[in-house]
């Protein structure tokens, strides 16, 4: 007999820890908290991002079991917390008709999260469950998973999002083979930079098996999700990081601990402008050692008047209590302007800001978090930033026209673009930029994420004549990454101020980078600027990349004209930290230049990321682009008349789709409720966004129209001047 009963009441994905006490949602993946424990497990967590119901319990043969697609599982503390040795986890499987791949993941002491896999058999006849066991090496149980958990379990690969795994009994049998330690020692670490005094900085201290010991109350708490956390995973695909060991935490340029007496390794790390260190101590019983550690600087942009920033943070801010250690981690990183977003749908906004106003560092007021808005945001749209903002902007009514709140935002004084605006435009970012660019209400596009990177979108909307800048950030809200990994240097004429670095992005004074540095001039003028030519007139363009050797050294830096590549120069099989290139031309038409600048790793993405559209990815790792220097010739603008007739028929493909009759949107991070408000509100809004649509397609035919007369001209002109020559 098979009865079932629903799990207990849909919970945030982020409420399952500090954030029950605030009595709001403030984020927006579904989960599931579940009535079903065992003497070793305290706790389950059942997620899923693409169903309407996270998870249920089933009851099977007399067993109540669990039904899903992912579970996270928390071991009681008291059976195990904070060890170190092997674990057999014993799982019963319910079998279905169709055989699923399931994996089990783990906190591995010296590793990073680790995953075993197995196949659950189909089920025909005989045995309905499948019992297995999963060997856990150096397991450690020490609450690090999201939710405070300690491992999961869920499918392995299952593309139609259709397929449940059930579980109905997991058992666990320890080896406690953990070794106590017998006697102590203490450290007092100092971190200091070029001035002499001490500095937030990322620290991994690992003993001689690679095991990060939890660190102390000093190390700075940050937020993962709406959780609380001292350690962070440091992901080796988005973030260089020297130690075996990819978990370290922040201090605030001093830390005091307490640790087990023996050989240490000390890494420390603060962004891609400083060297990392990474050096031993031996801590001896019962003994203080002071260990003092020296930044040293590979470069010092600020002091040639750039200054970095991330776009896209995602860091729930309930109250003022929230804003120190933020702005602590994000100077441990060294970004400067740290944007952080509130992320809506049209359903409700998560991430929340208690307060609009940017919040400054009191001992270098160039380092600053400023809060700003991902929203609106949809599939088939795409997901839109506005920073800089005094206030939050949404209006559910007309949620799916994007150009009012980019209105609302530009007079705020705010600065608008489109995420993720990686290869083709991951999320359609392609087809808002098709609807808001035309009116002048984009700023800027998003072209570097998550360790991925991509020019095809931006360079089209170039090619027809509208400037953008190219923008950076790392969409963090779970320790996937953190802050600074991809981000932007602005230009900011001194004396600094935030203003200025919002300004100057605004004009496209900036390069995006993920370690490569850039530096670009068009006869003198650097990036964002234009420069208005007669036919014939010389150009010199003169560029420069270099890189933190302890990143990665560069395979070639590019120079690109209106989409292609003119000139290339290579680094050759060893490699360089620093490329120069010079180019000179004179010049016939108008037209826009970019530099890129690529590293010698390949690109080795989170496989969940990985995309083949994300073109300049299949190149290397560490891409770097400069904004463009834009060059208007005897009147002409700098656009590709030739690209346009093919570029935009592409956008009028893509917003004719984006009305078809068919159903329009499919849950975004919001689950049943999200999707249940977006179709109840597409009928209303359908007519209002067709109406957009028919104010910017004659633009497109109008563009069209000069294109096929400037390409008509510049063929007339070119024959006459061969008949003269004849």
């Amino acid at each position: 007999m098979r009865t079932i009963k629903m799990g207990l009441a849909v919970v945030n994905l982020y409420l399952l820890s500090s954030a029950l006490a605030h009595g709001h949602w403030s984020a927006a993946a579904p989960a599931q908290l579940m009535d079903w424990q065992t003497d070793q497990i305290s706790r389950v967590v059942a997620e899923d991002y693409g169903r309407e119901t996270t998870g249920q319990l089933v009851g099977l043969d007399g067993k109540k079991c669990l039904e899903g697609s992912s579970f996270r599982f928390d071991v009681d503390d008291r059976y195990a917390f904070d060890i170190d040795e092997a674990v057999q986890v014993k799982v019963e499987f319910y079998r279905h008709a169709k055989a699923a791949a399931v994996g089990v993941s783990y906190e591995k002491n010296g590793e990073a999260e680790a995953t075993l896999k197995d196949q659950i058999p189909a089920y025909k006849d005989g045995e309905r469950t499948y019992n297995t066991t999963f060997s856990l090496e150096r397991a450690r149980f020490a609450n690090r998973g999201v939710f405070l958990t300690d491992f999961s379990i869920g499918m392995a690969a299952d593309d139609t999002g259709e397929q449940t795994i059930t579980i109905c009994n997991i058992s666990l049998k320890r080896s406690y083979a953990t070794l106590v330690p017998k006697a102590f020692g203490n450290i007092a670490l100092e971190v200091i930079d070029e001035t002499g005094k001490p500095v937030p900085a990322r620290v991994g201290i690992y003993d001689k098996t690679g095991r990060l010991p939890l660190p102390s109350t000093e190390a700075i708490a940050v937020r993962r999700l709406d959780e609380m956390i001292r350690v962070v995973n440091i992901n080796p695909s988005f973030v260089p990081w020297p130690a075996s060991n990819p978990s370290g935490f922040f201090i605030n340029g001093s830390y005091d601990a307490k640790l087990p007496i023996g050989q240490y390794e000390l890494v420390v790390a603060k962004g891609p402008e400083y060297r990392f260190i990474r050096q031993h101590f031996n801590v001896e019983s019962d003994l203080m050692q002071a260990i003092k550690v020296n930044l040293k600087r590979w470069d010092n942009l600020p002091a040639k008047g750039w200054y970095s920033g991330d776009d896209h943070i995602h860091y729930i801010r309930h109250d003022k209590n929230d804003d120190p250690n933020l702005l602590l981690f994000t100077q441990a990183e060294d970004v400067h302007v740290a944007n952080i977003l509130q992320m809506g749908n049209i359903a409700t906004a998560h991430w929340p800001q208690y307060g609009w106003t940017p919040v400054l560092a009191i001992t270098d007021k160039t380092y600053s978090f400023v809060p700003g808005q991902e929203d609106p945001r949809t599939y088939r749209r795409g997901h839109t930033i506005s920073l800089h903002l005094k206030e939050p902007i949404r209006d559910p009514r007309h949620y799916l026209l994007y150009h009012q709140v980019f209105e609302k935002a530009r007079a705020q004084g705010g600065v608008t673009g489109y995420a993720h605006v990686v290869g083709k435009g991951w999320g359609n970012a392609r087809v808002g930029l098709a609807l808001d660019v035309p009116f002048g209400l984009v700023d800027f596009v998003e072209v570097k994420q998550l360790g991925c990177g991509g020019s095809s979108v931006w360079f089209d909307f170039l090619n027809l004549g509208y400037k953008l800048a190219p923008s950076a950030g790392t969409d963090y809200m779970s320790d996937f990454t953190l802050p600074g990994a991809e981000r932007s240097y602005v230009h900011v004429p001194k004396p600094f101020a935030l203003q200025g670095w919002f300004d100057g992005l605004k004009r496209g004074e900036t390069f995006v980078t993920n370690g490569p540095m850039l530096e670009f001039t068009v006869n003198g003028k650097g990036m964002g600027s234009e420069l208005r030519l007669k036919s014939g007139d010389k150009l010199i363009i003169n560029a420069t990349a270099s890189i933190n050797p302890d990143i990665d050294s560069l395979k070639s830096l590019e120079l690109i004209e209106q989409g292609e590549v003119v000139k290339t120069v290579n680094a050759g099989n060893a490699g360089k930290t620093k490329l120069q290139l010079h180019y000179e031309t004179t010049v016939k038409h108008g037209a826009w230049f970019v530099i890129r600048a690529g590293g010698k790793l390949p690109h080795k993405p989170d496989p969940s990321w990985t995309n083949p559209e994300y073109e300049e990815n299949q190149v290397s790792a560490k891409i770097a682009f400069s904004g463009a220097v834009y060059v208007y010739v005897d009147g002409q603008g700098f656009w590709k008349p030739s690209a346009v007739p093919s570029i935009v028929r592409g956008l009028k493909l893509d917003l004719e789709k984006l009305v078809a009759p068919e159903t329009w949107e499919k849950p975004e991070w919001g689950g049943a409720s999200e999707y249940t408000t977006t179709t109840l509100l597409w009928d209303s809004q359908k007519g209002l966004l067709k109406q957009r649509i028919d104010q910017v397609m004659p633009i497109y035919e109008d563009l069209v129209n000069r294109a096929k007369a400037e390409v008509n001209n510049h063929h007339l002109s070119a024959a006459e001047a061969g008949s003269r020559a004849n």
